[in-house]
């Protein structure tokens, strides 16, 4: 409806109400050349993604590196290119704002996060950076910087057996390693540091930790090398004065978005303690957390690692451990996310909820242990998850054990007269206070379970809520049936075979809004029913089942608010024959 020259003209004119009426030092202040961007579409996207790896918000950073994968998934090697030039200038530019802090050890530490699991799967992206990757490994006194850099090109070397001389790669897999001989030390014996005993570096400013930070931070760190927690204090403290610069800058009023954490939705997820990362890094926490890292290098660099009896045989990698992915493999604890269960209990469609609490049918326990897998009957053989809808909760657990042919009816009747399912355990695998060897009564264990922390993946929004367990089937079967895994540990397959018998899944579905837990996440591990028919009759033993269950009503948008009604947990058991029988108290099932 109007030309070119009057849309000049119209525009000219709304830019000129934002001259007049909004304060020169709003948002990024006027215009300067910091602001100006490229007229190229990528390298804009790479300084996109690159503020985003550098946020105080962990969340975002893990977005942005979940981003660099996804880059790699569709060969976008210009943005990925682009991403290590930023790297290497080391600034963000126009994509930062220059009120704020960029946290640029943030972006560089995620997206060799990122640029390691892509070398997992398409190490030829990353080929033509195979030089700045040794680069950081060896140059960067930072030890999560240098170690992901080192696998990177580790996993390089792997794939292009060239890439590499002999020497580089002997060089590459000490990167993360103390190369000097262990200290012997008594349990409470302690030693100077390196700085201290010959005062290089003297330290000649006082710094400012943060709460929690000395004996959650630097004194586990201090224990790996025998040196007092104030010692490693001093350590990082000379890191940040002498080598960063940064003297004043310290505190809570001097952070530069202490308004953003003082505001209600941040305050809380700045916070943290005894050990834990905070979903939001302030500017104190960003500056002590990566000096930590300097000094664990350094350390690491000068120092022998401590032996004391009783400890940890290798006290230096379980404290670096702690510190690195959940899985220590350079895979993502997202990678091991599974699908929520398709088929839900079918209370959770019923609107009439009258009795939920108690109207537990044994239907809902035989549900929740056999399971149709692609027309194939599979069973739960171990695990525990949830089904909520609304104020409306549904808590599963299932354990087996073998058991005596003879006797398995008997334990099951003995069982069932339990009140409460925590007055006994069936066994895990080689679990010596609870399985039973006597006179023919055998009642042995062949799961084990591994419960595993999160770690500095805890709050990838893509694994949000995953409660990571390391389920492992025993030995003793492992070998017996000649069973191999596949799928990072998550299934295992007898020999010539193209299905699998066991599978281990975890899964959690999305939160969204104010839902604080999500309606469906858990774990298990199953197993086909021939496979379960198979190892009844190989060992010539039956299987029993534990299936307990509870219902809660949390009334929390209710007038009843915070009100919780529930149930104790519910047992049932079960008895499974080599001819594929599931018997119960009350009722036999042929299972086909």
């Amino acid at each position: 409806m109007i030309d070119s020259n009057e849309a000049i003209e119209l525009l000219d004119y709304s830019l000129s109400r934002f001259e007049l009426h909004i304060d020169t030092q709003f948002g990024d202040g006027e215009w300067n050349n910091s602001l100006d961007s490229s007229n190229v579409v990528f390298k804009n996207f790479a300084g996109f993604i690159w503020s985003a790896l550098g946020s105080p918000n962990s969340e975002d950073r893990w977005n942005a590196a979940h981003s660099v994968r996804m880059l790699a998934n569709f060969n976008n090697i210009e943005i990925i290119d682009e991403l290590t030039i930023f790297l290497k200038n080391n600034s963000v530019g126009a994509f930062g704002s220059c009120k704020f802090e960029f946290y640029n050890l943030h972006a560089r530490l995620y997206l060799f996060i990122a640029l390691a699991r892509i070398s997992l799967d398409k190490p030829e992206l990353l080929t033509k950076q195979k030089d700045l990757f040794v680069y950081y490994a060896f140059e960067e006194q930072h030890i999560l910087i240098q170690k992901f850099s080192a696998d990177i090109a580790l996993n390089l070397s792997n794939s292009f057996k060239d890439i590499y001389d002999l020497q580089t790669i002997e060089k590459l897999k000490t990167v993360g390693k103390s190369l000097l001989p262990k200290l012997d030390l008594e349990y409470n014996e302690t030693i100077d540091s390196y700085w201290h005993v010959n005062k290089v570096d003297e330290i000649k400013f006082k710094y400012h930790f943060g709460w929690d930070f000395d004996r959650y931070w630097f004194e586990p760190l201090g224990r790996v090398f025998g040196i007092k927690e104030k010692q490693v204090e001093d350590i990082a403290a000379d890191i940040i004065i002498n080598d960063w610069g940064i003297k004043e800058k310290n505190g809570f009023l001097n952070d530069s978005r202490y308004s953003l954490w003082d505001n209600h939705n941040y305050r809380n997820k700045t916070q943290h303690s005894h050990g834990n990362y905070p979903m939001i890094d302030d500017y104190d926490f960003y500056i002590a957390y990566h000096s930590l890292m300097v000094s664990a290098a350094k350390l690491l660099e000068k120092m022998p690692v401590v032996k004391r009896k009783g400890w940890y045989d290798d006290e230096w990698n379980q404290w670096l451990s702690d510190h690195l992915l959940t899985c220590n493999n350079n895979r993502w604890l997202s990678d091991y996310r599974d699908p929520v269960p398709f088929k839900r209990p079918e209370w959770v469609s019923i609107k009439n909820r009258e009795n939920f609490i108690t109207n537990i049918t044994d239907n809902s326990f035989f549900n929740a242990l056999v399971i149709d897998n692609d027309f194939e009957k599979w069973v739960n053989v171990k695990g525990t998850w949830e089904e909520s809808n609304q104020e409306y909760k549904e808590s599963y657990y299932i354990s087996s054990a073998l058991v005596s042919k003879k006797y398995s009816d008997a334990l099951m009747h003995a069982l069932e007269t339990c009140s409460d399912p925590y007055d006994y355990k069936l066994p895990s695998y080689k679990d010596k206070d609870f399985e039973i060897n006597i006179d023919n009564f055998i009642l042995k264990g062949w799961i084990n379970e591994d419960n595993i922390s999160a770690k500095l993946d805890n709050y990838d929004p893509y694994a949000n809520n995953i409660n990571f367990t390391h389920y492992e089937v025993g030995k003793e079967i492992m070998d017996k049936f000649k069973l191999h895994l596949k799928n990072n540990g998550k299934t295992w397959y007898l020999p010539h075979s193209t299905s699998p018998v066991i599978e281990c899944k975890i899964w959690s579905s999305y939160k969204g809004g104010m839902i604080e837990t999500p309606n469906q996440y858990g774990k298990c591990i199953r197993a086909s029913l021939q496979f379960l028919k198979q190892l009844s009759s190989t060992l010539n033993l039956n299987i029993i089942f534990e299936v307990s269950i509870q219902r809660e009503i949390y009334y929390k948008y209710k007038r009843e608010k915070n009100k919780i009604e529930s149930s104790k947990y519910i047992h049932k058991i079960f008895i499974l024959t080599s001819n594929g029988e599931l018997k119960s108290k009350e009722k036999n099932y042929k299972l086909r």
